[in-house]
């Protein structure tokens, strides 16, 4: 039970462009969402998931995160790997994000090794498929509660 004027923690997920592209895993984004809910549900945190095709709008997105969320989870796609933009506004926000990618990074072309948005992020999480958006959450969840 949520305590009388304690403000419930929240999470934004992002996912960004070609993120949705989860054939191989037999998974869809929505499946991910609502394994966040029931996760979420479960630490007593919200969850405010999102989906996006433009970098524009995944930086724009961050922005209204600030002073509203508690942590990022954010899987970008292709602009994890150049966006100078993206990487600026998760360094803006000052609040805990994770980076995701469901593949292992080291598996893909070498160009994909790292992000530029790796460095702004307090962890990467990669190669463990759609469970890597829950291992998001369980590290932002103890980062969060001081056992991270």
């Amino acid at each position: 039970m949520e305590s009388v004027g304690l403000k419930k923690k929240t999470f934004m997920v992002i996912a960004g462009a070609n993120t949705t592209l989860l054939a191989a895993e037999r998974s869809s984004l929505a499946d991910i969402r609502s394994s966040l809910e029931r996760k979420a549900a479960e630490c007593g945190i919200a969850v405010d998931c999102r989906e996006f095709t433009r970098e524009g709008d995944m930086v724009i997105s961050l922005q209204e995160a600030a002073g509203t969320c508690d942590g990022i989870i954010i899987n970008a796609g292709e602009p994890a790997y150049f966006s100078d933009a993206l990487r600026s506004a998760i360094d803006a926000l000052r609040i805990p994000s994770v980076e995701v990618c469901t593949a292992h990074m080291h598996n893909l072309e070498e160009s994909r090794h790292a992000s530029v948005i790796s460095p702004v992020c307090v962890g990467v999480i990669s190669g463990f498929g759609t469970y890597s958006y829950l291992l998001a959450l369980d590290a932002l969840v103890h980062l969060q509660d001081g056992t991270g």
